[in-house]
């Protein structure tokens, strides 16, 4: 295996690995926004 390619294959890994960390951080970030807002709605009422 050539070295170019095992790069080429390691850097479309490395883009598909911050393209899921950017998923992921979308996800954590929702489920934050929605407890904050669960925790704001219990302590109003």
């Amino acid at each position: 295996m050539p070295p170019i390619t095992l790069m080429t294959v390691t850097r479309g890994q490395m883009h598909d690995l911050a393209r899921e960390v950017r998923a992921l951080q979308t996800t954590i970030g929702a489920i934050v926004v929605i407890m904050a807002v669960a925790v704001a709605l219990l302590i109003s009422f």
